[in-house]
This record gives C-alpha cells, sequence and structure tokens, in this order.
C-alpha cells in the first residue's frame, strides 16, 4: 500500500484507533460497556415501576448484577408469539431463573453441563463424579511398576 502524505489515514485504520482508545477509557470492549449500561438502565425502570419482585422466589431483586429477563410461560418448542409478548415477560434473580432453566430440561439433556449450570439431579452429579475421576486417571496414570501406589503430585 503506497502512503498517502497530507491525506488523513484510511477509514478503518481511523476506525481501529476510536475502538482502541474506547477500549483504554473504559476498561473493557464497547460491547460488554453497552450491555452493562442496558442492564443498568433496565434495573432502574424496572425499580421505578415496581416490578423489581423476583417472579421465582418473590424476593426483591436489589442489584443490576442479579437481574434477569424471564417468559412467564416457555416459548421454545411452542409459540413463537410468547418471546416477543411482554405480558408474558418477568424479571427473576439470575439464579433464580438458571434452576428454572435446567429444570425445565428433559432427562436425556442433563450431565455435566447442566451440573455446571446449576443442576444437581442425580444424573448431573453422577456425570460430575464420571468427569472428576476422568480428570484424576488423566492427571494421575497408573505405571505397570507400581500400580495402585499413589505418586504425589510435583505441586505438594
Amino acid at each position: 500500500m503506497a502512503v498517502r502524505i497530507g491525506y488523513p489515514p484510511p477509514f478503518n485504520m481511523r476506525w481501529k484507533n476510536r475502538v482502541k482508545r474506547q477500549r483504554e477509557q473504559l476498561g473493557m470492549a464497547v460491547s460488554t460497556a453497552r450491555a452493562r449500561l442496558i442492564n443498568k438502565i433496565l434495573f432502574s425502570l424496572v425499580v421505578k415501576a415496581g416490578r423489581n419482585t423476583c417472579f421465582e422466589c418473590g424476593e426483591l431483586i436489589e442489584s443490576e448484577l442479579d437481574i434477569s429477563i424471564e417468559h412467564k410461560q416457555p416459548w421454545e418448542n411452542r409459540d413463537t408469539a410468547l418471546f416477543w409478548d411482554l405480558e408474558n415477560i418477568a424479571f427473576s434473580h439470575r439464579r433464580c431463573n438458571k434452576v428454572r432453566e435446567t429444570s425445565k430440561l428433559s432427562f436425556q439433556n442433563h450431565g455435566i453441563s447442566r451440573y455446571m449450570a446449576g443442576c444437581r439431579c442425580d444424573s448431573c452429579c453422577d456425570a460430575k463424579s464420571r468427569a472428576l475421576k476422568r480428570e484424576a486417571r488423566r492427571k494421575h496414570p497408573k505405571e505397570p511398576a507400581n500400580l495402585g501406589v499413589h505418586k504425589p503430585c510435583a505441586k505438594h
């Protein structure tokens, strides 16, 4: 690319510089900052409307970090109109919404990922236990010479 003397830098270079300055000023990506700002605005409006009671547990939602939007009636595999229906929208604590989501899932969908999302049913706990055992075998493989003898980790 030829150097253009006396002209402003190309648009994409100015854009990159602007994004870099914004990231440095905000201390995070602009998209992350925008999402946090929207959440603050949402929480403020929900409090002003007096709708900051959790749909699931009935307790007050006291922080913008803990609010989540919830559909009262699930829309997936049902009616798409339920997704857009504002009368079907409620607010809940993130933890309450997460528990509700995991409890809605069918048995075959349970496993380690659902355990990590907060589900503690027998299937998810068994999957977590199996994953821990696999990880232990991977970290400490049994050597033929000293089968059954645990070798301490280098960390200890």
